[in-house]
């Protein structure tokens, strides 16, 4: 992969593995950086850290921010929050596990970042693995979708 010239998002690029890894990127030219986080304040901090130390060269640095795993309107919420507003918790069930849409990447945080940078480079620095493993998320989401729909689950 040919990093000089390309549009780079990296996620969780504001930590500190994303941040080392933001560095050694800017050494090679990207035409763009994207540094993703949890909060705007870590995003920003990102940002401005490697502006501090004149990383950036000619690379233009752009902070974004949200949980890049939930609907781009909860992106700023707290997932404990979120799931906690029963409102908010059905829109994450049917948004993760309903019949996509034609708008689904659009409406997915993680999918309105791809789609408003076009990034031709993309590095998780998240731990998303962790986020999901050892879970059959699919098979209990599937399960809890049919028994409300059944009237056999409070969807509070």
């Amino acid at each position: 992969m040919e990093i000089q010239g390309a549009r780079v998002l990296l996620l969780g690029g504001s930590g500190l593995v994303g941040i080392a890894i933001a560095r050694r990127l800017l050494e090679h030219g990207p035409a763009s950086l994207v540094i993703s986080a949890l909060t705007r304040e870590e995003a920003e901090a990102g940002v401005a850290e490697l502006r501090a130390e004149s990383a950036a060269g000619e690379a233009e640095l752009t902070a974004e921010w949200g949980d890049v795993f939930l609907p781009l309107v909860l992106k700023d919420r707290r997932r404990a929050d979120a799931l906690a507003d029963p409102g908010a918790r059905s829109l994450l069930l049917d948004d993760l596990y309903g019949e996509p849409g034609a708008d689904a990447v659009a409406r997915n945080t993680l999918g309105d970042l791809l789609l408003r940078h076009r990034p031709t480079l993309v590095i998780d620095c998240i731990n998303t693995a962790t986020v999901f493993a050892y879970q059959n998320v699919y098979a209990g989401a599937a399960d809890l979708r049919k028994q409300a729909a059944s009237g056999h689950v409070d969807p509070e």
